[in-house]
């Protein structure tokens, strides 16, 4: 575990990080920790993984996570970039989930326009993704299925902290895919969830009734 802050000063908010290094887990530690969710994931309705993965990890650490998933048919969201998202397509995860700057390290691309962004986030379904999503920060994002893509912009708030607002679009479209299996609904509901985030100074803390009336200003347009 790792303590890290957050500075929040003046208005608009200017946010820096102070992160603290954390100490590299033992090998053993990583063991332990894929027994673990193995067991958990026999009673899980699906399963969200966020971030890279520190140095010296297994570098197959997320792989072998979404093959334990898609055997015990748990539907799984990988958030991460790089050969380790790309080595756990294989799976078939439920969404690969990446931001824009994300993907063009994924597929050494130093910078991509609009249009590019669609083309590369098409290119993770062949690998296995069932679902892809890039989102842009408050511009929005973009989300591949099968045969289907479409864009979404969230609406404009006075952000607060924008930090963790990637892990509530996570949060987000996983609920909202889990209650109604419409791609486009989830897609509604993380932006607006990612957004109801940015207006909190702590991160991670949505206001349900905000989320709501956010999710009715998100435009989500079938490409």
């Amino acid at each position: 575990t790792r303590t890290c802050g957050t500075i929040v000063e003046g208005a608009p908010p200017r946010v820096t990080e102070l992160v603290e290094e954390a100490t590299l887990p033992a090998p053993a530690y990583w063991r332990e920790l894929q027994a673990l969710l193995e067991s958990l994931l026999r009673g899980a309705h699906a399963v969200a993984a966020s971030g890279n993965l520190p140095a010296a990890a297994p570098a197959d650490f997320y792989a072998g996570l979404a093959g334990l998933a898609r055997r015990a048919g748990v539907p799984l969201v990988l958030d991460s970039s790089r050969a380790p998202l790309l080595a756990a397509l294989t799976k078939r995860p439920l969404l690969a989930k990446l931001n824009r700057r994300e993907l063009a390290d994924t597929f050494s691309r130093p910078r991509l326009r609009n249009a590019e962004v669609l083309r590369q986030a098409r290119l993770l379904r062949p690998r296995g993704a069932c679902m892809a999503l890039v989102t842009d920060g408050p511009r929005g994002g973009w989300l591949v299925a099968e045969g289907a893509a479409w864009t979404a912009r969230p609406p404009t708030v006075a952000a607060v902290n924008p930090i963790g607002s990637g892990d509530a679009v996570t949060a987000g479209f996983l609920h909202a895919w889990l209650e109604t299996g419409d791609p486009a609904q989830a897609l509604r509901l993380g932006m607006a969830c990612g957004a109801a985030n940015a207006l909190t100074r702590t991160p991670g803390e949505v206001d349900r009734a905000k989320v709501r009336e956010l999710a009715g200003q998100v435009v989500v347009r079938e490409m």
